[in-house]
């Protein structure tokens, strides 16, 4: 009985309201920010535990598809690690992720509670960044150049943070462009984000930073334009502020050069000529050594079609796979043995079979439908869709499931489609549980 007090005096105390509002708020900002995954955890778990009062809630918030997938997944994932033959210690720390539905519950009802926060931590991330390029942190090599990602060591995932933070800064720029507060903080967080994607060096986040923000102005301007007849002239902005975007990134002289390279790449790995099919050398690339790799997830899924190898199989099937490759087909690249295959569809169909290659399907595919249709009312909600869309782009060539880092971004954005596409949740006073 008085659990249950006390579970209603939490419900209502303004005290206990603001602790875990500015613990949730310290939680959000911290995820863009690389590089402190154990202090952002920390940070989730108690707004988390603070927000047990509101743990009744949860299941509409899990109707979405998308995320009860997404928690599937991870249930199988750990389940499917007793059936391996390899069995290795599992790392559960991208899994911690999942508290971050629970953990916003008592702040669903109000307006933009998760805006402010993430663009703090992109204009965080961005002074980390600013400061290894100075020299202060020292940066990190990548290949014969210096990439600077601040406290965090991998480009490519620093650079989906400034992609999706980018989108969500524009959408801040539109839907608020009569407060001037809110112009001006959408147009420092849309420096930053373009800054951090700049600094990182990485091509595929480049590219996807453009692609989002055509994406954005082309869904915002749609519906207005089909009506008045004025699609082509959408079409054409789309593409000159993708343009803007790219040009404004590949000022970079190493992203040129990088990026001139992806032809040659393209060519040597999936297009070479007769003489160069027994090249021994042509997957050597970053793009070739993604294509073995997704040759022997295929290769993975065939032998084990349904429930795959089991959870933290993948280096030890890599390794089978490898002693039974031919040589034209990749074997002894450098880094070909990682248990980051570089793709969680690779890493499902080897680990969770075809079951769990369903549930990252209903994850990033449905979680694009979901979010491009779901319901906008006075939120700001436009970036979701294309947000979605980089995510499941980036996912054909990065993880988004070894680290908490891109565990959390899937999670957050899940959460954030859930909230808005539920009806239940749209209540003058939806930060009231029960």
């Amino acid at each position: 009985m008085w659990l249950m007090d006390a579970g209603h005096w939490t419900e209502r105390s303004t005290g206990f309201r603001r602790t875990h509002a500015c613990v949730l708020g310290l939680a959000l900002a911290s995820l863009p920010i690389g590089g402190i995954d154990t202090i952002s955890m920390c940070l989730t778990v108690a707004a988390a535990v603070l927000a047990l009062p509101w743990w009744r809630r949860l299941w509409p918030l899990l109707k979405s598809w998308p995320l009860l997938a997404w928690a599937l997944w991870w249930g199988l994932w750990g389940v499917s690690s007793t059936w391996t033959q390899w069995p290795v210690p599992l790392d559960w720390e991208p899994a911690v992720a999942l508290l971050l539905a629970p953990a916003c519950l008592p702040m669903i009802g109000r307006r933009r509670w998760w805006v402010w926060p993430i663009l703090a931590g992109i204009c965080g991330q961005c002074a980390l960044q600013i400061l290894d390029a100075t020299g202060v942190m020292g940066g990190a090599a990548l290949g014969t150049w210096w990439t600077h990602t601040g406290l965090y060591w991998y480009p490519a995932n620093v650079g989906l943070w400034g992609t999706v933070a980018l989108v969500l800064a524009v959408d801040v720029l539109v839907s608020h462009r009569s407060s001037r507060w809110c112009v001006a903080i959408g147009v420092l967080a849309s420096l930053a984000s373009i800054i951090v994607v700049w600094l990182t060096l990485n091509r595929t986040t480049a590219l996807l930073c453009a692609l989002a923000v055509g994406l954005f102005l082309g869904r915002v301007m749609w519906p207005r334009a089909a009506h008045r007849g004025h699609r082509k002239q959408v079409i054409a902005l789309a593409v000159f502020a993708a343009s803007i975007i790219s040009g404004i990134l590949f000022t970079n002289d190493v992203f040129r050069i990088r990026m001139s390279r992806v032809a040659g790449e393209v060519q040597r790995t999936l297009l070479p000529g007769e003489s160069h099919v027994d090249d021994l050398d042509r997957f050597n690339s970053g793009l070739g050594i993604r294509v073995v790799w997704w040759h022997a997830g295929w290769q993975s899924l065939c032998r084990s079609p349904v429930l795959g190898h089991g959870g933290g199989s993948t280096e030890h099937t890599l390794a089978v796979m490898e002693s039974e490759m031919p040589s034209q087909w990749g074997a002894a690249i450098p880094g070909f043995l990682t248990r980051n295959p570089h793709a969680i569809w690779i890493r499902a169909a080897i680990e969770t079979g075809a079951l769990g290659l369903l549930c990252v399907g209903v994850v990033l595919l449905g979680g694009v439908g979901r979010a491009w249709r779901c319901r906008i009312t006075n939120t700001i909600g436009r970036w979701l869709g294309p947000s979605f869309v980089a995510v499941v782009l980036f996912s054909v060539l990065h993880a988004l499931t070894i680290e908490w880092y891109t565990a959390s971004l899937v999670t957050l954005l899940l959460v954030v489609t859930a909230v808005e596409s539920c009806s239940e949740y749209h209540m003058a006073d939806g930060c009231t549980p029960g």
